[in-house]
């Protein structure tokens, strides 16, 4: 029966483990020095770009990876986020802070989401710029028509297009500007763009979108951010963090751990003899 007993306490602990290498592995964190390659590939892609549009799109998806990296947002969380759900505030520090209210439609429910103010503003003025961008691009082909030099571009709609929807309170804060009821992007589409990315970087690890949320956990801890705090911030429960991030323990740690010379002493290699 103890046979037993321990066979059983060895295999569901061969599970438990196996569960947390596999959420791991499913969606790896970057650690720092691999999130900073991964940001140099990511500006890259501005490089070269003169066509305005392309331009905007580029730089919207710089915009959404470091949204979801400061936020450790959900893909289906930041999908529902609204312009009347964020807030900017400066702390008497003057650093600014973002606060994102997640909706009660989301996976674990209404929570509140401190993050990088400076990046939520440059996510929500991008919004602007790219509706302004396609307002401008409609009336100029609105102006083709009335003139009817729209003839001369075969390729192109013949009729007059509406004018963009108007940007309110309600609009969703990562829409595409250029769809007709601003709605936001796929995942696909942004999928795509992130796997670019990582083409350049030739990573050995299979790194996805939820990879930003793992980085996020990753890098707070590694700051010496306490756990239940994150794990509030970003919706989780502590226990779950600890499980899944118990491997950046020893890196908390490390000055712990190891076993070294006492600086003090003599440099040369001690040797201990035991008594015979």
């Amino acid at each position: 029966m103890f046979a037993n007993t321990c066979s059983n306490s060895s295999f569901f602990c061969f599970i438990q483990s196996f569960i947390c290498n596999y959420r791991d592995e499913a969606n790896p964190a970057l650690f720092p020095e691999e999130f900073d390659q991964f940001k140099k590939a990511l500006y890259l892609l501005e490089d070269g770009v003169k066509d305005s549009i392309q331009l905007y799109k580029r730089r919207w998806f710089i915009h959404w990876v470091l949204f979801m990296y400061h936020g450790g947002f959900r893909c289906h969380e930041a999908r529902q986020i609204r312009l009347g759900d964020i807030d900017i505030q400066k702390r008497p520090d003057g650093k600014l802070k973002g606060i994102v209210q997640i909706r009660e439609t989301t996976k674990t429910g209404k929570r509140t989401v401190i993050m990088n103010g400076n990046t939520l503003r440059k996510v929500r003025s991008h919004l602007n710029k790219g509706w302004k961008l396609q307002a401008e691009q409609i009336e100029l082909h609105n102006h083709l028509v009335d003139s009817g030099k729209i003839k001369e571009f075969r390729w192109r709609s013949q009729e007059r297009k509406e004018s963009p929807v108007p940007i309110t309170k309600d609009t969703f804060l990562l829409a595409n500007p250029f769809s007709q009821k601003l709605i936001p992007y796929t995942d696909e589409h942004i999928r795509s763009q992130f796997n670019k990315v990582l083409s350049a970087c030739d990573f050995d690890k299979r790194y996805t979108l939820h990879s930003l949320r793992s980085t996020h956990v990753t890098h707070s801890i590694l700051k010496g951010v306490d756990i239940r705090v994150i794990a509030d911030n970003v919706g989780n429960s502590q226990s779950e963090i600890e499980s899944t991030y118990y491997r950046l323990n020893n890196l908390l740690n490390i000055d712990q751990l190891g076993f070294h010379q006492d600086a003090s002493s003599d440099e040369s290699e001690q040797v201990i003899h035991l008594d015979e």
